[in-house]
């Protein structure tokens, strides 16, 4: 019940919410302040929601009289979701037409996204960058990104497209699940936007919606393992 809360706090995308532990619920602050540190738990939440739901910091206020408050501090701000769903909506509406199938809707989406923007090794390897290349920002803006900028990016799309997604997190990486014709598939527009020694953009669709068997393979092969994740949290893939 407390990860639901915490959930469904975030998925409102609401800013705080204060709730109340139960009298006989004996446990209740210790099991709070469990969840409140438990940063792993709460960083997969984040994968569940819209990106512009997501959050920067959380954190857990509470009591001994058993009142506990819950204070997000989003990802994006009110006026960057305005500026960013607009830019959204011009870059589809520039690519995108009424006679392609929702497939080749995505396709194209991650071909331009690809197309105008390289990885950010400096931010990748150092955490330093004057890009914003972890956020949509830095894909719109400044066209540099890591993967969480290219995922949140690919997101909001695919919600604009009306088709049920969310984002799967190892522990090094982070790329979209995409539910498609009544399965599940993996998108990955990080991989697919290599790093070459020649510094020439390259666009490969090598992980674009493969099956958890196509992705399995390709992380034996490339022997990086970047995509092994907990599939006790993302179910929809299986066991």
């Amino acid at each position: 019940d407390l990860v639901e809360i915490f959930y469904t706090t975030l998925d409102n995308g609401w800013d705080e919410f204060t709730f109340y532990c139960d009298a006989d619920y004996e446990e209740c602050l210790d099991d709070v302040t469990d969840l409140s540190y438990d940063e792993k738990l709460l960083a997969e939440m984040n994968n569940f929601v819209h990106p512009y739901n997501s959050y920067s910091t959380i954190k857990t206020l509470y009591d001994d009289t058993g009142e506990i408050t819950i204070q997000v501090d989003r990802l994006y701000s009110d006026e960057e979701v305005v500026q960013i769903d607009k830019d959204i909506e011009i870059l589809m509406n520039d690519n995108l037409n009424e006679y392609m199938s929702l497939k080749e809707k995505i396709r194209t989406m991650h071909d331009v996204i690809i197309k105008n923007t390289k990885y950010d090794e400096e931010k990748a390897n150092t955490n330093n960058s004057i890009y914003d290349s972890a956020r949509i920002n830095g894909v719109l803006y400044d066209h540099y990104a890591i993967c969480s900028g290219y995922t949140d990016t690919m997101a909001v799309i695919l919600d604009k497209l009306g088709v049920k997604n969310f984002k799967v997190a190892s522990d090094v990486h982070v790329w979209n699940a995409v539910y498609l014709d009544n399965k599940w598939y993996h998108l990955d527009l990080t991989w697919d936007d290599p790093i070459t020694s020649s510094g020439r953009d390259v666009l490969v669709d090598t992980y674009f919606l493969i099956d958890d068997v196509e992705l399995y393979k390709l992380d034996i092969e490339t022997k990086e393992r970047e995509h092994s994740f907990n599939r006790d949290i993302y179910l929809e893939f299986g066991k």
